[in-house]
Order: structure tokens, then sequence, then C-alpha cells
């Protein structure tokens, strides 16, 4: 069915088409924004007449220690994900939070202007963003490392830039470096600091290009009142590689890393999607089901089931074996056949109905009963609802309740009926109502939960 459907749409551009060409382009945008920033924040350090080199510490705070912290705070995260097993990875805490930031200005948008829009306009946001919140529940990992690894790509750029800024100006111009401080600092402090921060390289790279010596330390302090005259080229010098490595193994590699971890992270996410959404389940069910054939012999009309032409020898549904249990309103229970209606539901839905039940007027006794079924393996519930009653607050929170019972979410299926004409239920579903039950049930937020008319228009 799968590739029947693929066939059909060749000449459509498919979203995850569409998002693949967006990201191609973006991908190489965001490493040439970032050399362009890069570029930009290290370009005013060079920028001196000769009288004054460029101040190692300033140079070394804005562009190496902001980047060790970032680094350890992606560290300090990793570490807190490891002991919370954040579903979402690492980065859980940023995204939880930043989630509650957007959810609380959705809703503080909402009070603003709820006095300003039409009930209509109301109820449409209120579906659209419960659309948002049942994507972000079930492939929040998958759209959350397509963005990680652009804001890595970002700061790779930024490192690139910053580094050939500081090769060309070394080729090209004469360029000092030197270091001061108000604070009584001394060289030997400086050289001990120097030798810790350059132990990821120093082990591989001669002393005198890994880092400054102390008598190249001690050449390249700046005294105000002594100017740069009485400082010798070779200590003035001296930085450039240990400032050089430092941007490279405090900035480049740690965005190196963290992109190829984000890449891994992102093929992980995709392998484990789980395609257990009750749009997907609902096509599944159809496809598997047996079909329904009726043909007109010597006999009369007869019925019978065949197996769905889908359907592969080895197929194992991933959806629950177990039958659903029928909720259908007591005013309605005794117009449901009860030899009639599971095989009516396996040939609209696919839903095997292993048990019907009137529902009372009592929501403890509903909630007692729909928990009862599925502790004793049931396999999910099918809540039969007349559309033309408006969805009211005790019908979505018992929604909600039955979504919520057994170890995993309760597979839900709420079918939808119109006005009953005499003794027949089955009747079709006016537009409008069907559109605002959709709504309402979309503003929950679920992925879990399908709505459809048991009557097609």
């Amino acid at each position: 069915w799968l590739d029947e459907m693929r066939k059909k749409s060749d000449a459509l551009v498919l979203p995850g088409t569409w998002f693949d060409r967006v990201m191609a382009f973006v991908t190489p945008l965001s490493v040439v924004t970032g050399m362009g920033i890069g570029l930009s924040l290290c370009a005013p350090f060079f920028a001196y007449t000769g009288t004054r080199p460029v101040n190692v510490f300033y140079f070394f705070s804005v562009l190496v220690v902001v980047q060790m912290l970032l680094l350890f705070l992606l560290i300090t995260l990793v570490v807190s994900a490891i002991f919370r097993k954040k579903v979402y990875g690492p980065l859980g805490a940023v995204y939880d939070l930043a989630a509650l930031v957007v959810r609380r200005l959705a809703a503080m948008g909402l009070r603003r202007i709820d006095g300003h829009i039409s009930g209509e306009t109301r109820l449409a946001l209120t579906a659209s963003l419960g659309m948002i919140r049942a994507g972000s529940r079930r492939y929040g990992r998958v759209f959350f490392w397509p963005f990680f690894n652009l804001i890595q790509l970002l700061g790779i750029g930024v490192n690139l830039g910053i580094l050939a800024t500081i090769l060309f100006r070394i080729i090209f111009f004469d360029t000092a470096f030197g270091w001061q401080s108000t604070l009584q600092m001394g060289s030997e402090f400086v050289y001990r600091a120097v030798t810790i921060i350059s132990l990821p390289w120093s082990w591989f790279i001669p002393p005198e290009i890994s880092h400054p010596g102390l008598a190249a330390i001690q050449g390249s302090r700046m005294i105000l009142k002594e100017g740069v005259a009485v400082l010798a080229t070779r200590d003035l010098v001296s930085w450039w590689p240990f400032l050089f490595l430092s941007v490279l193994f405090y900035g480049l590699i740690p965005r190196l890393l963290a992109w190829s971890w984000g890449r891994i992270s992102l093929g992980r996410a995709l392998a484990r999607i789980s395609f257990d959404t009750a749009p997907c389940r609902f096509l599944v069910q159809r496809l598997s089901a047996p079909r329904l054939r009726v043909e007109t012999g010597p006999d009369g009309v007869g019925e019978t089931l065949e197996p769905s032409p889908f359907l592969e020898d080895d197929f194992s549904p991933s959806s629950p074996t177990g039958g659903f249990l029928a909720l259908l309103p007591e005013e309605l229970f005794h117009l449901f056949d009860p030899s009639e209606f599971p095989d009516f539901i396996m040939a609209r839905t696919g839903i095997r109905v292993e048990r019907m039940e009137a529902m009372g007027l009592d929501p403890a006794g509903n909630e007692k009963m729909v928990s009862s079924f599925l502790e004793n393996g049931g396999g999910g519930v099918l809540l039969v609802l007349e559309a033309w009653q408006p969805p009211i607050r005790e019908t979505l929170g018992f929604i909600s309740f039955i979504r919520s019972r057994g170890e995993k979410s309760c597979p839900l299926t709420v079918g939808l009926v119109g006005k009953p004409l005499g003794e027949n239920p089955l009747t079709r579903v006016a537009a409008m109502d069907f559109e605002l039950w959709r709504k309402k049930i979309g503003g929950l937020g679920d992925p879990g939960i399908m709505t459809l008319a048991l009557v097609k228009s």
C-alpha cells in the first residue's frame, strides 16, 4: 500500500522532501554565517596601530573562556542526563525548559486575546496548540536534533572564522601580543595557568610552540608607563600559537564532536520512532482487517469475509492483540445489536470488539469498568459518542482518563454517530459537529486518540 501511495505521489513534493531541501540550503549557510560572526568578533582585537599589542587576557576571555564555559555547560547537562535518564537526551533540561516557556507564553497569549476573538477562532487556536503538543510528545527528539546540529555548525563556523582571522593577521601583518592586568599577578602565575590550559596539546607539540615560556611571558608584560618599545619582538609574537591552539582545542574540536554526536543521536532518534499512533494504528487495522464481500446468487444475497489483499503471510501487527471494549451511551445501548455491531466495527475500523458495555451516569463506575477491562488484558477502548451533543469538560476528562490507563497509554478510538432516527443509532454526523469534536479532542495534545465518524458521509 505504501509503495502504491509513493508511486501516486511522485509528482508531488512531500514534506520530507521540502525539509531535506531546506536543510541542504541552511546547513552551509549556518557555517558561512558562523564564519562571518567569527570574523566580526576577532577582527576588532587586531585593529591597532602598532603601539598597543593585542591584549592576550582580553582575547582569551572573550573568544576562548566563553567557549570553555559553554563546553562545561554541555558536559554538565550530559552528566545530569545520565543520572536522570531523560528521554530527550543530554539536553533534556534545556528542552523541557524551552517547552515550558513556550507553553506559558502560548497560554498567556490566549488569555490576552480571549476577549477579542470569536469562539471559532479560539477553538482553532486551541486545536493547533494541541497538535503541536502531540507532535512534540511523539517526535520531539527528531525535530530537536536537526536544530541542535545547526547550532553546532554555526559554532564551527565561528571558530573557523576566528582561526582564519588569526592566521591572516599573523601571515600578512606584524602582529604583537602582550598581557597586562591591574591585579597583582606575577609571571609565574600566568605561566602555570597557560601550562595547565595547554595540556590537551602540549604532550605532542613542542613546548616552545604549545605555549610561551616563563621568559617570554615576563618579556611580553605591558606596563602602561613604559609602553611597548622596551619589549622584545620574540616575546611579543610567542603568544599567537597558544591562542590559535586554544581556539582550536577549546572551540572548534568540541563543536565538531558535539555535531558528530548530534548526527548520531538524530539517526538513533529516527530509528526509535514508533508508528503506534492513532492514525497509523487505524491504517494498519483497516489494511489488515478482512474485507466484506456481498454476492447475489440463486440462494439470495450472501456475505463473506475475505482476507485483506495487503496482508503478507508473515504480517505481525504492532497494535495490541487484545480486543477492544466498546463503550456506548446508555440511552443508545439497547439500539445496537450485539451480534452485528462487532462485525460493523471490524469492517469500518478494523477494530475487534471483544465486549460491549453501556456508560452510566456514574463517572467512577465508568472509570472502574475501563480499568478492570484493561488490567485483564484488554487491547484498547472504542468510545461511541453522539456528535450532536457538545464535547463537555467531563467527557474530555474521561477521554484523558482512558488514555492514562494500562502499562502504556491505552489505544483509544472515539467513534461519533449522529442523532438516532427511530431505532437506527448509526446515522451520519453533521460536518460542523464532527469538526467541533475533532478540534476539541485535538486540543488535548494526545497523538494516541483517533477520532472518526462511524458512518461515512
